[in-house]
């Protein structure tokens, strides 16, 4: 079961590890991305690249 202070302590990480299994054979992929927080989104969304 789920408890804040577990979540609070995992997403003060610098990284995080998340693993999916479905179940359908051997194979990998890793996925790197990024903290889009609100303060981010603020700070650029005066202008577009």
């Amino acid at each position: 079961s789920y408890r804040e202070e577990d979540g609070a302590r995992v997403m003060e990480q610098a990284e995080i590890a998340v693993r999916v299994d479905l179940a359908r054979g051997a194979a990998q992929a890793t996925v790197w991305t990024c903290d889009f927080s609100y303060d981010y989104v603020k700070i650029n969304a005066d202008y577009r690249s």
